[in-house]
Formats: structure tokens, C-alpha cells, sequence
């Protein structure tokens, strides 16, 4: 998924015992045009962030999503 116009997009990987607390933390800090591409092995924290922060961060199926992100600045 390619970062929208005007938006910016974060891509983060890894959502165990460290993670899960960085990307909230991430989550709750970013401004309203900033969005983040969640990818774990385990569906379950993509998932809680996702329902946390709806339009914020968007679970991925694969890692390669957000390993694609791209931003021009």
C-alpha cells in the first residue's frame, strides 16, 4: 500500500514485548495525516493496535508491506 498524497506513512515490523508498546507509543504521538503499516507473526497485536487506532495503523499480511514504505521529504 503506497503512502496516500499528502500523507506519511511509517512501516513497522515486530510486535513483541518491546514493539507493541514502541508503535503505541508512536501511535498516540503522530499527527492526523501520519498513518503506520503494522506487520508481527502473530495476528493478535496487529490486531489490538488496528481496533486502538483506527485510521492510524492498518495491520499487513505480509512484511514486505511495510518494509516498502517510502516517503519523500
Amino acid at each position: 500500500m503506497p503512502a496516500a498524497e499528502n500523507h506519511k506513512t511509517f512501516g513497522f515490523i515486530g510486535l513483541g514485548l518491546m514493539g507493541l508498546p514502541m508503535c503505541r507509543n508512536i501511535a498516540v504521538k503522530m499527527s492526523p495525516n501520519e498513518r503506520i503499516l503494522a506487520f508481527d507473526i502473530a495476528q493478535a497485536p496487529m490486531e489490538e493496535l488496528a481496533r486502538e487506532y483506527p485510521g492510524k495503523v492498518t495491520a499487513c499480511s505480509s512484511p514486505a508491506i511495510p518494509a516498502r514504505v517510502q516517503n519523500s521529504d
